[in-house]
């Protein structure tokens, strides 16, 4: 990952001796504790850094020697602190040997830097030419701290460089946080004409992608005469929340041994690499061995991809006698399963190679003894389904009067009342409910439909006459379902009036039903309220329409 800029630059540019002569300050504010410091600082006369210092913290470390044109007598270094201790204002202050008649440079805090492997390198150059510049050689995604001496005109930054000005005639710096790939850099300032010039400048590492964790060998040993061990180890848990992570697991030996005719039993319960117990000199004793049951398991939801590849340890499992031994040995290898699934829309691969097995049984002179050897049953699986899309139907029921309603991409997952607006919230985010014209760009379709009744009625009816009590802003579509004849279809033009009023609906005279069905649609999302439907059918005398 790159360097990034944190606190500053904070700048110092001081003409003349005055007050405080051998000493220059720099003043931080805000920072913050595991990030790092750099300055840069450039003063004239042949003096010297006596020490940098900083509040609560260790002195800066500087790195190289002073760099300087002898035609300017202007001097530069360049130093830093890896790991900021406690957060905070902070006071960077550089002494002198002697009193330099210009001071100046520029402080900076940097965040993701490498703490434990912090300085690169540092480099400087000096000479007399337009576009001054020098070589450096950089770790990956390092961040360059410069300065720069010049003898009449002020340059600018060098390509992909922040510039900064110091405050002084002949003194100025220069950063760059993330170098890129590692190898050869170029460290360089624009300058229109040719003059003397001096560059210092030093890199900076960038924390890797990676973490490694490498653990120690664990050996757990139980000796005694007649004895009994039993070991806890604890549930361990690595984590790294980066794509580079890198554990090495400890080699673990559980052993427990008896020698000269002891008695005594072990029982090892934890997962292990190795497991021994041994019995010399016509010992006698009882081994236990259960291995672990083992899951490996690779998992996608919700659209994931993945690869997933398991590779167990050669195992070796080994009973060994010694001087008229005689012994049973059972190995109950566990229950393996592998499994890869995905879930919603999951893609994946599984790659499982199960271990080489190697089962053993030895005698050594005169032995006589039996082996039994049980394989597990191992079961391979993968699964998938299909996918699941972000989709929402929510109804709401009137309870006192039953009638259900339907809203249809009303991709809300909770609702409440407050301060009098109701609110519903969805991915995309909180809405007031019912102050809405449009769903974004689009009209709003409202629609209502009726029940079946048959009119108290068993006789095929047609309805010649029907009314409607409603208000609408807008045209309306009426219709009438029946299962006999189907579904028909009669607009209602607008006449302009947007109060309630009672329009007759000009069934035709083709439905015929015993049971008739009617629904109501607004056109091009115009507001809409019906009070009251009143049909007037009349009967055919007949029980079937057909």
């Amino acid at each position: 990952m790159a360097i990034s800029l944190g606190v500053g630059p904070s700048v110092v540019g001081v003409v003349g001796a005055g007050t405080g002569a051998s000493t220059v300050v720099f003043t931080l504010t805000g920072t913050t504790a595991g990030r790092s410091l750099v300055v840069g600082v450039c003063w004239a006369s042949p003096a010297t850094i006596s020490s940098i210092t900083c509040n609560g913290e260790s002195n800066l470390t500087v790195h190289g020697s002073p760099v300087n044109h002898a035609s300017i007598g202007i001097y530069s270094q360049i130093a830093s602190l890896a790991n900021i201790t406690t957060g905070g204002t902070k006071t960077i202050t550089v002494t002198f040997s002697s009193t330099p008649s210009y001071r100046s440079g520029y402080a900076v805090e940097l965040i993701g830097g490498d703490t434990s492997n912090w300085f690169g390198a540092v480099s400087s150059g000096t000479g007399t030419s337009a576009n001054p510049s020098i070589a450096h050689t950089t770790a990956a995604n390092a961040a360059f701290i410069a300065s720069i001496m010049t003898n009449v005109s002020p340059p600018t930054a060098g390509s992909n460089y922040t510039f900064v000005p110091l405050g002084t005639t002949y003194q100025f710096g220069e950063y760059d946080l993330d170098a890129g790939a590692a190898g050869a850099k170029t460290v360089d300032y624009t300058n229109a004409t040719s003059d003397a010039w001096a560059i210092a400048a030093a890199s900076f590492n960038a924390l890797g992608p990676g973490a490694r964790f490498a653990l120690p060998i664990v050996t757990l040993e139980g000796v005694g005469q007649v004895a009994g061990a039993q070991f806890n180890l604890p549930v361990l848990t690595v984590f790294a929340a980066n794509s580079g992570a890198k554990f090495n697991l400890p080699v673990l030996t559980l052993s427990a041994a008896a020698d000269e005719i002891f008695y005594g039993t072990a029982s090892f319960g934890l997962p292990a690499l190795t497991l021994s117990a041994a019995a010399r000199i016509e010992g006698n004793g009882i081994s236990s061995f259960p291995l672990p049951f083992t899951t490996l398991s690779a998992t996608g939801l919700t659209g994931g991809a993945a690869s997933a590849e398991f590779n167990l340890p050669v195992l070796s499992i080994e009973i060994v006698a010694y001087q008229h031994g005689l012994g049973n040995a059972a190995f109950d290898l566990p229950v393996l399963r592998f499994s890869a699934s995905g879930e919603a829309g999951g893609v994946g691969t599984a790659a499982f190679d199960l271990p080489a097995l190697t089962l053993v049984m030895a005698a050594v002179q005169s032995i006589t003894g039996t082996a039994a050897f049980n394989l597990p049953l191992v079961f391979l699986d993968a699964q998938g389904a299909f996918t699941l899309g972000e989709t929402y139907r929510t109804w709401i029921l009137n309870t006192r009067k039953l009638g259900l309603t339907e809203y249809s991409n009303f991709n809300f997952n909770s609702f409440a009342l407050f301060n009098g607006q109701y609110l519903a919230c969805g991915p995309a985010g909180v809405v007031v409910l019912g102050t809405q014209a449009l769903d974004g760009a689009t009209e709003i379709t409202g629609r209502f439909r009726t029940g079946k009744p048959n009119f108290d009625s068993a006789w095929v009816k047609r309805v010649p006459r029907l009314y409607m009590d409603f208000s609408c802003s807008g045209d309306m579509l009426f219709r009438t379902l029946v299962s006999e004849t189907g579904t028909r279809t009669y607009k209602l033009v607008s006449n302009k009036i947007t109060t309630l009023q009672q329009r007759r609906v000009p069934i035709g005279k083709g439905p015929k039903s015993v049971h008739w069905q009617f629904e109501g649609e607004n056109v091009l999302g115009s507001d809409f309220t019906v009070s009251n439907i009143m049909a007037y059918p009349t009967a055919l005398r007949r029980r079937v329409s057909g």
